[in-house]
């Protein structure tokens, strides 16, 4: 624990009591508030606040390897038909394709989502401890390198690295909108490995793609 303004840390629940917010604000559902605001006047029709299986059109299944401890099994374990979404809501429940998390950064940073200083406060970013960013704003983290391995030779990136069972993207920006790269995997490590072979490789293309 610490004062306000004294440190940094990473808690899903923050992201629940936003929904709520926005619940009480806008008088409707948050997955109706993100359809009516967001969603639909971006255009994004593969991207939903889901209520069950993450199963639908453009959906990837998720993988968990057959030797996982949390439900083991011959081969890799098909996880894409169960529940998650609804116990992490606000906190993790939305699931896209990789096109339209580009879109949504691209909006997102080039102005089209905030007004200037809501951006600007958006980006006003602390130190993190954390593997996955150099430094932590609201929702968005500033990132130099992918798991602190190969560092970006054109500057730093804005984005998130994401994790759900079966699942995980990693999705940049630049900060003024122009250029994207997201990678979406469906599936998880069998072993460090190839966790430490997947965060070299994907490192290194996400960077040639980002600063080409």
């Amino acid at each position: 624990m610490f004062a306000p303004g004294e440190g940094w840390s990473y808690h899903g629940s923050n992201y629940l009591v936003l929904g709520l917010i926005v619940e009480r604000a806008t008088g409707l559902p948050l997955r109706d508030a993100l359809r009516q605001y967001i969603l639909a006047p971006l255009g994004l029709q593969s991207t939903d606040l889901v209520e069950g299986p993450l199963l639908g059109k453009d959906r990837a299944r998720g993988y968990l390897p057959g030797d996982n401890p949390l439900l083991p099994g011959d081969g890799p374990v098909d996880v894409t038909e169960l529940d998650l979404a609804s116990f992490t809501w606000a906190g993790g429940g939305v699931v896209s394709t990789a096109g339209e998390v580009a879109t949504m950064l691209h909006a997102l940073l080039g102005g089209q989502v905030l007004p200037d200083r809501l951006r600007e406060e958006m980006l006003q970013a602390v130190d993190s401890d954390w593997a996955e960013t150099d430094r932590y704003g609201l929702g968005i983290g500033e990132i130099t390198a992918i798991w602190r391995r190969e560092r970006s030779p054109c500057g730093p990136a804005w984005g998130h690295l994401g994790f759900s069972m079966g699942y995980m993207a990693l999705a940049l920006s630049s900060e003024d909108g122009e250029r994207q790269v997201v990678l979406c995997a469906n599936g998880a490590f069998a072993t460090e490995e190839t966790e430490e072979a997947f965060f070299d490789a994907a490192g290194r293309l996400m960077w040639q793609l980002y600063c080409m």
